[in-house]
């Protein structure tokens, strides 16, 4: 939040007016005319100034704008509460669960939605929404438009999901294992589902050259243990190659989170039951010039680079170690975009020289209490009274012990509305934050409460668009951080 508070500020006044406008609508979808015509109205006139602004809202949130995506550019401007809500009940419906097993059909966007709200012409909106977000993918040869959900599957897996022959294994742990993620995963790779195999904790995949298949894949999530299992069998010439394109896919949705804590998992060759090994630390071991690797346990000594090669050739674990770097400053590289639109912005003459005049020093009352003008300071909606000291620490001001409560009361009844399955992890951490925070603050174990608003913020992030109040439910985790002197960083939008 600290780091937003620097695009806020280098906002002019007419883009938070224009904001402001679009957050008061009584219509949940506009068209661009209607927004160049409020665009207008604060004296932004220019298309280059009104396309910089709808990208910033969009990234921020604010509204949801697809005028690139080939079949989305038709749905103009939203409100994310529009689109929340009506998946939020499609995921919930439990005929959908029960009765079709995860398919959707239009006639069922009929039964379960409020035609006011969701009239049917808005239908392909929502699912290509849907697919959008990789909640759901359409199903071929249907007479009418026809999807799956995979995150309501059933969760009995099928009886022919063994594997046969020799296979080459990969292993995910988690700290947290969103649910998510292989429901996310399904939708990606669904053209290649092998025999219409998939429940709501693992897919069969297969890879094919023309009409022969050459390998098939297990891919299932253990949520239990929090962790993801990947076989694959077949061809050992396209084992690998197969491998590589579903771990490139993971890696995909992984880079979706903030701070998803994950590990990375390999058996010991001809040991199906021994512990795994750490497939980063084996990475490291032969960056270090390591040949050989120990299974004390086992008294054996394995061939690194032999072991390595089964996974990855080595020119590749080559190029994936320069580009490890550069992968951890992603969320840095999204966040400096928004910086250059709004930098882009100020760089411009403000057409309105009244509005102007005003400095960021100058109180105005703009319906915040406190509220800091000039620059803009839409800042002030999610940040409250934690401020930056000038020796760099933080000072709490206002934060005291019974508002930090109330927070806390907030956010738990907030939680128990969500699915038990995720609503069982956040309480645990809530718990943990509203411990320490009835001890005197002078006491505060600092590191206990930032992992635990680390995993309510991650757990959040996991639940992406398809949970009712998620998003106001992070936004509050992160405020109840900055109030206790913890910044925590808001999710990277996709």
């Amino acid at each position: 939040m600290f780091k937003l508070k620097e695009v806020y500020d280098l906002l002019p006044l007419s883009w938070f007016q224009v904001k402001q406008r679009l957050e008061n609508l009584d219509k949940d979808i506009i068209s661009i005319s209607e927004y160049a015509t409020i665009c207008a109205k604060e004296n932004i006139f220019e298309e280059t100034d009104q396309t910089q602004l709808i990208d910033l809202l969009h990234n921020l949130g604010i509204v949801l704008n697809f005028r690139e995506h080939p079949i989305l550019q038709s749905t103009n401007i939203l409100n994310p509460h529009w689109v929340t809500e009506g998946i939020y009940a499609l995921l919930s419906d439990d005929a959908l669960k029960v009765k079709t097993k995860g398919i959707l059909t239009y006639a069922d966007l009929s039964r379960i939605l409020d035609s006011n709200k969701y009239p049917s012409h808005r239908y392909h909106c929502l699912t290509g929404l849907m697919g959008e977000f990789e909640l759901c993918f359409p199903v071929s040869h249907c007479p009418a438009p026809t999807f799956l959900i995979p995150g309501i599957l059933p969760k009995e897996q099928p009886q022919n999901t063994e594997l046969q022959g020799e296979t080459l294994e990969f292993q995910y742990h988690y700290r947290i294992l969103p649910d998510s993620i292989l429901s996310r995963f399904i939708v990606l790779m669904h053209e290649k589902i092998h025999n219409c195999t998939h429940w709501r904790t693992g897919v069969m995949l297969e890879y094919r050259e023309g009409a022969e298949v050459y390998n098939i894949a297990r891919i299932k999530s253990d949520p239990e243990d929090k962790k993801i299992f990947i076989a694959v069998s077949g061809r050992e010439s396209t084992r690998r190659s197969f491998l590589s394109m579903i771990r490139d896919t993971f890696t995909k949705i992984h880079n979706s989170f903030a701070n998803l804590e994950i590990s990375q998992w390999v058996p010991v060759p001809g040991y199906p039951d021994a512990d795994p090994l750490d497939y980063d630390e084996l990475l490291g071991l032969e960056d270090m010039g390591e040949n050989t690797v120990r299974v004390g346990k086992l008294k054996l000594k394995l061939d690194l680079r032999q072991l390595l090669d089964g996974y990855e050739s080595i020119e590749l674990r080559r190029r994936n170690q320069m580009g490890g770097e550069e992968m951890e400053k992603s969320y840095g590289r999204e966040y400096q975009d928004i910086v250059d639109i709004a930098k882009l912005a100020v760089s411009r003459p403000i057409t309105n020289k009244a509005k102007a005049k005003v400095t960021q020093n100058t109180p105005q009352n703009n319906n915040f209490p406190g509220a800091q003008i000039g620059s803009v300071a839409i800042a002030n909606e999610v940040k409250d009274s934690a401020q930056q000291t000038a020796s760099g620490g933080i000072q709490i001001n206002n934060a005291n012990t019974a508002e930090l409560l109330q927070l806390i009361s907030s956010m738990r009844q907030t939680a128990d509305q969500f699915p038990e399955d995720i609503r069982d992890e956040i309480i645990i951490d809530i718990e943990d934050v509203e411990t320490e925070i009835k001890k005197p603050e002078n006491q505060w174990d600092k590191t206990r409460l930032k992992k635990s608003l680390k995993g309510i913020v991650a757990t959040t992030a996991a639940i992406g668009v398809g949970i009712s109040g998620a998003v106001d439910f992070a936004h509050k985790a992160i405020d109840l951080g900055e109030k206790v002197g913890i910044q925590i960083q808001l999710p990277s939008g996709r």
